[in-house]
């Protein structure tokens, strides 16, 4: 079985690590749920007084940059793997 990070966000549910993506020197994590795999939901990553947190997204745009720059990025890494 694969060890997988795992978080609780304000909904309660557990959601698993799937990926992080630095943009516009923000850090991100992707994370979906085992009821709806499919989802993927992002967090921004910040820092105060030495304690990372996880916040949700200012913008729809917002969103879609991290999502796109993640499936770019998962792209390159199967097309290496060829």
């Amino acid at each position: 079985m694969i060890d997988m990070n795992v978080v609780t966000l304000e909904d309660n549910k557990e959601y698993m690590i799937i990926g992080a993506e630095e943009v516009d020197n923000n850090k991100y994590l992707i994370l979906t749920n085992e009821e709806e795999p499919e989802k993927l939901v992002v967090r921004k990553i910040i820092t105060e007084n030495n304690e990372d947190f996880l916040v949700k997204l200012d913008t729809k745009d917002e969103y879609d940059k991290v999502i796109y720059n993640y499936y770019e990025e998962y792209k390159r890494r199967n097309e290496n793997e060829k």
